[in-house]
């Protein structure tokens, strides 16, 4: 293998990890975003914002479940708490509100 097929390969590997770092990134910066906040709180509280304790459980863990997808079904299973103790106004008509994912 001459330099310059090694150099090329080397080149290439590196840019293949920082484009993996990138997008891991991207999916972190798109859960840690406003909107992605939003979309939990409407989730959990059934409204654009809640209360500090329900930001601090339901918003919280839904940010975690959106960043890392193991999470998730912790997330989902716990779903129906978070909203009763948030008061989520669509739990008194009994419709269950599952996260967009």
């Amino acid at each position: 293998m001459s330099i310059h097929a090694t150099v090329l390969a080397a080149a290439t590997l590196v840019c293949a990890a920082l484009f993996a770092t990138s997008t891991a990134q991207a999916q972190a910066n798109a859960c840690d975003s406003q909107a992605q906040r939003a979309t939990c709180s409407e989730q959990c509280c059934g409204r654009k914002s809640c209360p500090p304790a329900c930001e601090a459980d339901c918003v919280r863990a839904c940010v975690a479940a959106c960043k890392d997808p193991s999470q998730a079904s912790s997330y989902q299973n716990q779903m129906r708490s978070f909203q009763q103790r948030c008061g989520n106004r669509s739990m008194q008509r009994g419709q269950l509100q599952l996260p967009i994912r």
